[in-house]
C-alpha cells in the first residue's frame, strides 16, 4: 500500500508540474514575472533569455523598489525609486518615490538625508497619499537624532491624518518623545489617548508612563495613584514590582518613608525575581530597614548578586529558623555554583537531599549535583552514579526515566559505551510507558553499532520496529536495520530494509537516507539541473478549484480579494504597519489574525494571498499549512494538493539574493533555500531568543567576524543583519567557510553553522566519517533536529524544482 502511495505521489508531482509549470519563463522583471534558472558549479545565476524584458512602468518600479526595500537591497531600491521619480511627472509617483528614498536613507542610518526627503514631500506634495506615513517616518528619524520635540509633533500629525488604525502605537511613540523632550503635559495627553484608542495600548505600561509624567510635573500624589492602579490591576509580577518601586520613590520625595518602605518590602517578599525588587531592597538596606534574610538572599540571588545572597542565607541559617523547609540550601547551592564554587554548591545540595526528602527542590538538587560533577568537574563516573542513585532511591518518580537517560549520556560522553548501552536498555525494560524510553532504546542500538556489535544493534533496531507507533519511527528503525545488515555483509537484507525504510514515509529524513543508501548516493548529492521558474497567477485557478471542492465553497464566492476580511481591523493594521516599514509589527498582526482564522479555510486562503502580495512570506506559509491541515493532509499527503500550495510553502523567495549568494560561494541554491527556510521561514526581521537575526539567523559576533573577513558592508552594525541582502550574503559566506574548514563536509558545515565549528569537529571524530552516525552522536538535540529539517526541506525542494538536464 505504501509503495502505491509513493508512486501516486510521484505521479501527482509530475502531473502537477506538467500542468501548472510553464517550463520556460521570462526573466524576472519589476512586475513579478519569473525565470528559468540552472545551477552548474559556480556558473552565473541567470542565463540569457531569448525574450526581451519589457521596460517596467514608473508604478512598476515603485512596486519593485518596495520589494527590494523590504528585502534589504538598498542600492537596488534607491536606484528604482530614483528612476521612477525621474521618469514620471505624476505627483503620486514622485511622492511615493521620495517616500521610498527617505525610508532607504532611514534604513541606512542616514537620518538627515531621510529628514530632507520627507520634508521635501511635505513641501512639494502636501496633498499626496503618503503624507500621513511621511509624518510617521519623520518622527522616527527625528527620534534617532534626538530631536524629540519635533518627533512628538510628527507622530501627532500622523495620528491626525491617519486616525483609527495605529493610534495606540503612534500615540505611545508621541508620548515617549514628549517625555524625552521634557514636555510632560503632552506626554500625559498622548498616553491617555493611547489608553482610549481602539484597540488600546498596554494599560500597565501606559499607566506607569503617565505616573512618571506626573512625577516629572512634581504632582506626586497623582503619580502614586497611577502607579498603584497598575499594582492593583496587573497580572504581571514584574510590572507590579516596577509599580512598587516607583510608588516608594514617590513617597520618599514626599518625605513619607514608612509608606515607601512598605512598598519596597512588599516587592522583596512577593516578587523576588524582579530586578526592581533588588533596587527596592538596596534602598531598604541602605536605610537600615530589617528584611528577612532568606527573602533578602532570594532577591540578591535573582539579581545576580551571589556574594550577598550567600551571606544572607548564612545569616538566616545561623538563627536556626523554625520556618526552614530546606529550600534555602537549594538557593544557597545555586549561589555558590554561579559564584564559581561548585564543590560548596554540592555540599548545600547534599544537605537538602539528606535532610529534606519532601522538599520541592529535592529532585532538582540531585540533577544539579550530577550536572556539576559531569560538566564542571569532569567527574563522569561520579555524575553517572549520582543519577543512578536517584533512580535507586526514587524508582517510582516520574523523573526516573529522565535520570536514567542522563546517566547513559554521561557514560557515552566518557567513552564508556558498554555502560551507556546497558543503561539506555534499562529504560525500556523498567519504564516501558515513558515517552523517553523509545529514544533510549534507539540510543542503545546506535551505541552497539559504534561498538561494532552489529548483531546486537540489529536486534535492538528490530525491537524498535515492533514497538514503533509512527511511520517516521518505522523509517528510522528500517534504515538502521539496513545499516546493521550492511555492516555484516548481508546486502540482500540490507536492501530489503532500505526499501521498506524509503516507503515508510518518503518525506521523512530516515526514509530519504534509505533511498540514498539504496541508490549509492552521498548525502547532499544534488543534481545540478533545477528550474525555479513558476507563476503563481497561472497556478492559482487550479488551487482555487481544489479549495472550492475540498471545503464546499460556493461557486459565487469571490476568491480574488479579501472579501469580508477587507474591513477587518487587523488587515488595516497589517497594511498600515507595512506602509511605514514596521514589518515585524505587520507580521505579528498577521499571526494574530491567522490564529483567529484557524478553522476558516476560506479566509485563511484570502489572508495567505494578501500576505504574499506584501512579501510577508512567513505568515503566508503558516496560513497555507493551516489550509492543508484543515483538509486533513499531513506532510506526506500535502504534496498531492495542487502545486500552487507547494510553491507557496516551499517558494523560491528572495530569488535574486539567494541564488546569487549560493553561486558566489559554490553552495547549491536548493540547499541554501532549505537552510533559509529552516532558519527564518523567509522572515528577514526575525530575531531568536539568543540574539540570532535575519533570514540566515546570524549571531552578532559571527556577523562581525564575517564582515571583517569580507570587508563588506561598509559602516556595518548588528542591526544590518535584519537586511535580507546582508544576512543572506553573510550566511552563505559563513557556511562556505565552515565547509572548507571541515574538509568539504557539508553535513558537518551545517552542524557548525548551528552549533559551532568546535562541536562539529568533535562529532566528526566520533562518527568515523559515517554521515549517519554523525547525526546520532551529536550531543545537542537542537542541532540534530536542525540537520533533519534541512534534509527534509531539501528533499521537497528537489522534488519541486529539480529538472533533468
Amino acid at each position: 500500500m505504501r509503495k502505491n502511495l509513493l508512486a501516486f505521489l510521484c505521479a501527482c508531482l509530475l502531473i502537477s508540474s506538467a500542468c501548472s509549470l510553464p517550463f520556460i519563463q521570462l526573466t524576472q522583471d519589476d512586475n513579478g514575472d519569473q525565470s528559468i534558472e540552472f545551477f552548474s558549479g559556480i556558473q552565473t545565476a541567470f542565463e540569457p533569455k531569448p525574450t526581451a524584458t519589457p521596460t517596467p512602468s514608473p508604478s512598476g518600479r515603485i512596486d519593485a523598489a518596495d520589494t527590494a526595500l523590504l528585502a534589504g537591497q538598498m542600492d537596488k531600491a534607491k536606484e528604482l525609486y530614483q528612476e521612477a521619480f525621474q521618469q514620471s511627472d505624476d505627483e503620486k509617483i514622485r511622492s511615493q518615490a521620495l517616500y521610498g528614498l527617505g525610508r532607504c536613507y532611514y534604513s541606512e542610518r542616514q537620518y538627515t538625508a531621510a529628514i530632507d526627503a520627507f520634508n521635501r514631500i511635505l513641501g512639494q506634495y502636501p496633498s499626496a497619499e503618503v503624507v500621513a506615513d511621511t509624518y510617521f517616518m519623520l518622527g522616527q528619524a527625528y527620534q534617532q537624532i534626538e530631536e524629540y520635540a519635533q518627533a512628538a509633533d510628527a507622530y501627532s500629525k500622523y495620528v491626525q491624518l491617519a486616525p483609527g488604525v495605529l493610534d495606540a502605537y503612534a500615540l505611545t511613540l508621541q508620548g515617549d518623545s514628549a517625555m524625552s523632550a521634557g514636555d510632560f503635559t503632552q506626554a500625559i495627553y498622548a498616553y491617555q489617548a493611547a489608553l482610549q484608542a481602539d484597540p488600546p495600548g498596554d494599560s500597565s505600561s501606559l499607566n506607569l508612563k503617565i505616573g512618571q509624567a506626573y512625577d516629572g510635573l512634581l504632582d506626586l500624589t497623582t503619580a502614586i495613584q497611577y502607579y498603584m492602579n497598575v499594582y492593583n490591576t496587573s497580572q504581571d509580577d514584574y510590572a507590579r514590582a516596577t509599580a512598587n518601586l516607583l510608588t516608594g520613590q514617590a513617597y520618599l520625595k514626599l518625605d513619607m518613608p514608612n509608606e515607601a518602605y512598605a512598598r519596597f518590602l512588599d516587592s522583596a517578599y512577593q516578587f523576588p525575581k524582579a530586578y526592581d525588587s533588588f533596587t527596592a531592597l538596596s534602598i531598604l538596606v541602605a536605610n537600615g530597614v530589617p528584611v528577612n534574610d532568606y527573602v533578602r538572599g532570594l532577591v540578591d540571588y535573582y539579581a545576580g548578586s551571589y556574594d550577598y545572597a550567600i551571606e544572607a542565607f548564612e545569616r538566616y541559617l545561623a538563627t536556626d529558623p523554625e520556618d526552614n523547609d530546606g529550600s534555602v540550601y537549594y538557593f544557597k547551592g545555586l549561589s555558590h555554583y554561579f559564584n564559581d564554587e561548585p564543590r560548596q554548591a554540592i555540599i548545600e545540595y547534599q544537605t537538602l537531599i539528606d535532610n529534606y526528602p519532601g522538599n520541592a527542590y529535592w529532585t532538582p538538587a540531585w540533577d544539579e549535583i550530577g550536572y556539576i560533577q559531569w560538566v564542571v568537574l569532569d567527574e563522569y563516573t561520579n555524575a553517572a552514579q549520582t543519577y543512578l542513585s536517584y533512580v535507586n532511591n526514587a524508582a517510582s518518580s516520574p523523573d526516573a526515566p529522565t535520570f536514567l537517560y542522563e546517566a547513559g549520556r554521561i557514560y557515552e560522553r566518557n567513552g564508556d559505551l558498554e555502560n551507556a548501552a546497558e543503561t539506555w536498555l534499562r529504560m525500556m525494560n523498567e519504564y516501558p510507558s515513558s515517552d523517553l524510553s523509545y529514544r533510549g532504546l534507539f540510543m542503545a542500538g546506535i551505541t552497539y553499532y559504534r561498538l561494532s556489535r552489529f548483531e546486537e544493534a540489529l536486534q535492538v533496531f528490530q525491537r524498535m520496529l515492533v514497538l514503533s507507533t509512527t511511520q517516521a519511527d518505522k523509517a528510522k528503525a528500517y534504515m538502521w536495520m539496513g545499516k546493521s545488515y550492511l555492516a555484516q555483509g548481508d546486502e540482500e537484507n540490507a536492501r530489503a530494509a532500505f526499501t521498506s525504510g524509503q516507503n515508510a514515509d518518503p518525506t521523512d529524513y530516515y526514509a530519504i537516507r534509505s533511498s540514498e543508501l539504496l541508490d549509492g548516493r552521498d548525502m547532499f548529492d544534488i543534481k545540478d539541473g533545477f528550474d525555479l521558474g513558476y507563476d503563481l497567477n497561472y497556478e492559482r485557478p487550479e488551487g482555487e478549484a481544489w479549495l472550492r471542492t475540498t471545503f464546499n465553497i460556493p461557486a459565487e464566492t469571490d476568491l480574488s480579494g479579501l472579501g469580508d476580511l477587507q474591513n477587518n481591523p487587523r488587515i488595516k493594521r497589517i497594511q498600515a504597519y507595512w506602509q511605514i516599514s514596521q514589518y515585524s509589527q505587520a507580521i505579528n498582526e498577521a499571526e494574530l489574525l491567522r490564529a483567529e482564522l484557524q478553522g476558516d479555510p476560506l479566509n485563511l486562503y484570502r489572508l495567505m494571498n494578501y500576505l504574499l502580495d506584501l512579501d510577508l512570506y512567513q505568515p503566508a506559509i503558516y496560513a497555507c499549512r493551516n489550509i492543508l491541515s484543515l483538509a486533513a493532509l499531513d506532510d506526506l499527503t500535502s504534496l498531492t494538493a495542487p502545486i500552487y500550495f507547494t510553491h507557496i510553502r516551499f517558494g523560491a523567495y528572495f530569488r535574486e539574493m539567494i541564488v546569487t549568494a549560493a553561486n558566489d560561494y559554490n553552495i547549491h541554491p536548493l540547499l541554501l533555500y532549505a537552510l533559509v527556510r529552516q532558519e527564518s521561514m523567509f522572515n528577514p526581521f526575525i530575531t531568536s531568543a539568543v540574539g540570532a537575526s535575519g533570514l540566515a539567523q546570524i549571531m552578532p559576533a559571527t556577523g562581525k567576524e564575517n564582515v571583517d573577513l569580507l570587508n563588506w558592508p561598509s559602516n556595518y552594525e548588528s542591526a544590518d543583519l535584519l537586511k535580507g541582502e546582508v544576512s543572506i550574503e553573510l550566511g552563505a559566506f559563513y557556511l562556505s567557510r565552515m565547509q572548507k574548514y571541515l574538509s568539504g563536509n557539508m553535513q558537518a558545515a551545517l552542524a557548525a553553522y548551528n552549533a559551532g565549528a568546535g562541536n562539529a569537529e568533535q562529532w566528526l571524530a566520533l562518527s568515523n566519517n559515517d554521515p549517519d552516525l554523525f547525526l546520532e552522536v551529536i550531543r545537542a538535540s537542537e542541532t540534530q533536529d536542525y540537520l533533519v529539517q534541512i534534509m527534509e526541506f531539501l528533499n521537497i525542494y528537489q522534488l519541486v524544482y529539480a529538472r533533468p538536464q
